[in-house]
């Protein structure tokens, strides 16, 4: 019988130690339990705005200035794009603009509708941040019959007044 009790001694052992174990690791996580972080915290961004716009359109019979105004808080580079209207329903703008004219400070358009209508200067330009492109010249020369949407020709000869138009600016950031 003393064999049998030194044999349960090593697993008595082992059991006491077993439960001081789980004793200590209970207290111990409920010690470190209590010194937890919380942490909070807000963040706002926003994006700058683009603003660009054409000013001061001032001219006649086909010789005008502009400003490129880009009161944004970024550069942009910007296309000139003007538009044409027909005056006169039965006109063929495409025809009356074919061969004529259409430069802005003296450079010929890049891109022109299938219409004729629209005249697209491709990054004309850049500006910086709140700053103004002033004086761009924009010049056409718009002389020729009247032509109807038949071909026919009829008085009187259409000139440069005869054809209201629109500048407008579409513009990428760049910086």
């Amino acid at each position: 019988m003393n064999s049998k009790r030194k044999s349960l001694i090593p697993i008595r052992i082992a059991v006491i130690l077993l439960c001081a174990v789980l004793v200590s690791a209970h207290f111990a996580t409920g010690l470190l339990a209590k010194y937890t972080v919380d942490s909070a915290g807000a963040d706002t961004a926003r994006s700058a705005g683009l603003s660009v716009e054409v000013k001061d359109l001032q001219g006649s019979d086909g010789n005008y200035t502009f400003n490129v105004e880009n009161s944004s808080e970024v550069a942009l580079e910007y296309d000139v794009i003007v538009t044409f209207s027909n005056p006169d329903s039965g006109l063929d703008v495409k025809k009356v603009f074919g061969n004529n004219s259409v430069k802005l400070d003296g450079i010929d358009f890049t891109r022109k509708s299938t219409d004729g209508r629209t005249f697209t200067f491709a990054s004309f330009g850049q500006l910086a941040a709140d700053t103004t492109a002033t004086d761009l010249n924009l010049t056409f020369n718009i002389t020729g019959p009247i032509v109807q949407e038949d071909s026919a020709v009829t008085d009187p000869v259409l000139t440069n007044a005869d054809f209201p138009f629109t500048v407008s600016v579409r513009a990428i950031q760049i910086d």
